[in-house]
């Protein structure tokens, strides 16, 4: 055989291995044999036509309803799902595996009798098909009955000892009735089997939180966001488990971790904000800040602290809540003021003297001021409604004592090329404030203000609308 013949064979037998031939009884066993290879090997397409093409030579087929039933659950078609696996039962009711299949998408419609039945047939038929039973048990959980559930799993177990997602259902149906030894035990033995699974790292934190075992449940639910760092929920349960804590050390593993909680869509900033503070002390840089009492050029420590995102970021979101950090602040700003008017700001302390001017405007400009700083202030505003020259460490000195959106020329800085620093000043001190106030109008009231008092009272809290919320936490599962 020369190399063209050989080629024309091998498109020949590659051809019959991916097209269904035409169907008669001697066949309908070998095009099914294929049809369940490319099922197994995940081409569901492909295993689909092979099974449509048995059913349009005998439509009563059973196995090949039964099996395109489950491409059909497993693309998300359960109406199509359930009236396949209805014919497969119909051509042989007495296979335990139709009917297991059957509950899924019965499941997934939400017919939940139905489903049982379906799962408890199985079960009967052979009682020792493991799917079935973990199906119902997860079935049994979410219609509320969790030491039923626990029972399931445990057959499952039973038969399968090795079912990492069995013990780790189980572990949620235990920790559900406060058995939370066993539930611990359940995950612990999940992950021996499953290292990294995210929900059983999630699961095995829930349960160490609820026994008030915190350093644990911090330790696991950390392994969760790292493995899935994408899923909000591991990350609100972290931040909800480090909410009341004060961590004993801190390395940069942390920091990150903590820098990426506050940008989550789940975390609120102001519930974790003592926690951070806790572990920014254990920050070389900003302890030693923190302990000098304004004893440090500003410019040397604004350049230390504008290296530290963390820090930046927190200050940017939230209130910081801490004596300490409000005295350093304070004199912290203080000095830029006083850096300003000599003339000695420049580009290295611009990070951290925006977010300064940030948890400011945050605190509604609550830190206390000098005589002194009141007329530097005075002075540097003077300078800036006269047109003089804007540099943007001088407009974050002004932002950390007045809010931007007061000054009448402020509307033409949105426009302007900016460091991106200056660029979220202004976002969060301009542009914000001036759609709120194109929106006030526009907000409906459901019933006139006329007394006196209750006018004084709105007009306070649109004035200083305290505690401002620059990110409210939000999962996505309402």
């Amino acid at each position: 055989m020369n190399r063209a013949e050989r080629r024309r064979l091998e498109k020949t037998q590659a051809k019959r291995s991916s097209a269904p031939s035409a169907v008669g009884p001697e066949t309908v066993q070998q095009n099914l044999h294929l049809a369940v290879g490319h099922h197994q090997a995940g081409r569901l397409a492909e295993a689909a036509e092979f099974y449509r093409g048995i059913l349009d030579a005998q439509p009563d087929h059973a196995d090949a309803n039964n099996l395109l039933g489950v491409i059909a659950y497993q693309n998300g078609d359960h109406e199509s799902a359930v009236d396949l696996g209805s014919k497969a039962i119909a051509a042989n009711p007495q296979m335990a595996i139709y009917h297991g299949n059957l509950g899924n998408p019965l499941k997934q419609l939400g017919r939940l009798d139905d489903a049982e039945a379906s799962y408890r047939r199985a079960i009967a038929l052979k009682p020792d098909t493991v799917d079935a039973h973990f199906n119902l048990g997860n079935l049994l959980q979410e219609l509320g009955q969790p030491e039923d559930a626990i029972a399931s799993y445990r057959r499952a177990l039973a038969l399968h000892p090795d079912n990492a997602d069995a013990h780790l259902n189980l572990g949620i149906s235990l920790r559900t009735v406060g058995r939370l030894g066993d539930a611990i035990a359940g995950f612990k033995r999940a992950l021996a089997l499953e290292p990294e699974c995210a929900k059983a790292h999630h699961n095995l934190g829930l349960a160490f939180y609820e026994k008030g075992e915190t350093d644990k449940a911090i330790a696991s639910l950390r392994n969760a966001v790292r493995v899935e760092p994408q899923t909000d929920v591991f990350w609100g349960a972290m931040a909800e488990a480090i909410s009341n804590v004060s961590f004993s050390k801190a390395d940069d593993g942390l920091f990150n971790e903590l820098l990426s909680m506050l940008d989550q869509p789940a975390v609120r900033p102001h519930a974790v904000s003592r926690a951070v503070i806790s572990a920014l002390r254990h920050h070389p840089d900003f302890s030693r800040l923190l302990a000098a009492d304004g004893g440090v050029p500003y410019g040397e420590a604004a350049e230390r602290l504008s290296q530290i995102p963390l820090l930046l970021r927190l200050m940017s979101l939230s209130v910081l809540c801490d004596i300490d950090c409000e005295r350093m602040l304070t004199a912290l700003r203080r000095a830029m003021i006083e850096a300003e008017a000599a003339a000695e700001l420049d580009a290295r302390s611009l990070p951290f003297s925006a977010a300064l001017a940030l948890q400011c405007f945050a605190t509604e400009y609550a830190y206390e001021e000098s005589a002194e700083e009141s007329a530097a202030v005075e002075a540097l505003q003077g300078r800036l409604d006269a047109g003089g020259g804007m540099a943007p460490a001088s407009l974050a000195a002004l932002a950390a004592y007045r809010p931007l959106h007061d000054f009448p020329w402020a509307e033409g800085l949105a426009g302007r090329p900016w460091p991106e620093p200056i660029m979220a000043l202004i976002e969060r001190q301009l542009t914000e404030p001036l759609e709120e106030r194109s929106l006030r109008p526009r907000i409906p009231r459901l019933t006139a203000i006329e007394d006196e008092i209750s006018q004084g009272v709105r007009d306070q809290y649109e004035e200083n609308p305290y505690p401002r919320w620059f990110k409210a936490g939000a999962t996505s599962q309402p």
